[in-house]
């Protein structure tokens, strides 16, 4: 029996090694990602709730389908990378991401550009034009990415905004012509976010009629007004500017732009409330970036965004005219706990309202079920083996 027993526990601990091997070697699973770095999963998750609050101010409604392969090359180059995807039927699948240079670079401005060409196919469909894909995805790098691509683009000339340019799916050939696409891509983007927020820059992609029909319907221009106003745009850019826009990186908080002077009475009982009412402050300042714009210093900005009245105060949600106290204000600007208790009640009823879950969801589900490791079953056979050597044990007494 000691012979026996031993010759168990001898097969016992080379599958226990064996299975630590196997376990030590696991690829890092995130509910939307795989790859054998977890930081990089981790920063593709992070990504991808990122762009969808900014395209949509919620996630997306569900995971996919399938988790997307991440295939890293580490190199000392700037960096790139290349998310690849299928559309069919008005669904998209077969993700898969390849990503090279730096492991910093990775994290900071690779992941989040490519997370969010998904993140957009998800949520139009449908292929979208080059400058446009490329323009949109690069407001998710980092600052000195976009401070790069903005000197490159007031260089190029405005004649590169033309009708074939705008609607071609496809890179150029030339090294220098795709250059000047990902900055001219990147500051039009920027430009038509100075003039309406994401959402309408989303349906923008989303819809599958001409440029020229689209530019018409969601901002009133031809071609050629789309290129003249931002080709002015672009010549007067200024640090103001920018913060009407998203600079994505680094930013936690929504953004609130705040229009003021000097001569404004209510601008003035708004700072004295500012300087002595500590609840105020701190109900901006923790929910908020806030940036505060001149008036007199920025006339034409503030034509552009049709701010008539001081004080201003304007959220991607909401635009708040005049100071009437700090009730009003918050109340307009910050939801309170009922509001937000109304608000999870009534998610909690559309859940239960909802119908069950189909057989295709349950498949869904299972799948993306981590496995089992193959230790999680260790116990249970030794168990099973105590009881059957007990059982032997016994056997043996019996006959004596």
């Amino acid at each position: 029996m000691d012979r026996e027993w031993r010759i168990v526990n001898g097969v016992l601990f080379a599958l226990y090694s064996l299975f630590t091997i196997l376990c030590s070697t696991q690829i890092a699973e995130a509910e939307n990602f795989r790859c054998k770095d977890s930081a990089i999963t981790t920063a593709a998750e992070t990504a991808r709730l990122k762009s969808a609050q900014f395209w949509t101010d919620t996630s997306l409604p569900g995971d996919w389908y399938t988790p997307c392969q991440i295939h890293v090359r580490h190199a000392q180059h700037s960096g790139g990378g290349a998310a690849s995807f299928r559309f069919e039927d008005g669904e998209v699948f077969d993700w898969s991401m390849t990503i090279e240079g730096p492991r910093e670079l990775l994290l900071r401005d690779v992941i989040p550009h490519e997370v969010d060409h998904m993140v957009r196919a998800s949520l139009a469909r449908h292929p979208i034009e080059r400058w446009l894909d490329e323009g949109c995805a690069t407001l998710f790098e980092s600052a000195e990415v976009h401070l790069s691509l903005r000197t490159t683009a007031a260089a190029v000339d405005a004649s590169i905004v033309r009708k074939e340019w705008l609607e071609s799916f496809d890179y150029p050939k030339n090294s220098d012509e795709i250059q000047d696409l990902y900055a001219v891509g990147f500051s039009l983007v920027e430009f038509l976010l100075s003039e309406n927020d994401a959402k309408i820059l989303l349906e923008f992609q989303r819809e599958q009629t001409s440029i020229e029909q689209r530019l018409s319907q969601h901002y009133g221009w031809t071609i050629s007004q789309f290129r003249t106003k931002w080709d002015l745009w672009r010549r007067n850019f200024s640090e103001s500017q920018s913060v009407l826009r998203c600079e994505c990186s680094g930013r936690t908080k929504p953004l609130l732009v705040i229009w003021t002077a000097n001569w404004c009475g209510p601008c003035r009982l708004l700072w004295e409330e500012w300087n002595s009412d500590e609840h105020l402050r701190e109900a901006l300042q923790d929910g908020f970036h806030i940036h505060i714009l001149d008036y007199d210093q920025h006339r034409a900005l503030a034509m552009q965004h049709g701010i008539q009245h001081l004080p201003t105060f304007q959220t991607r949600q909401v635009t708040v005219v005049g100071f009437e106290g700090t009730d009003s204000l918050l109340k307009q600007l910050v939801p309170t706990p009922l509001e937000i208790d109304s608000l999870t009640e009534s998610t909690i009823a559309k859940e239960k309202s909802s119908p069950q879950t189909s057989v295709d969801e349950r498949k869904h589900e299972r799948e993306k079920r981590p496995p089992l490791s193959p230790l999680h079953f260790l116990p249970q056979l030794l168990q099973k083996f105590r009881q059957q050597r007990h059982q032997k044990e016994r056997q043996a007494s019996s006959k004596i």
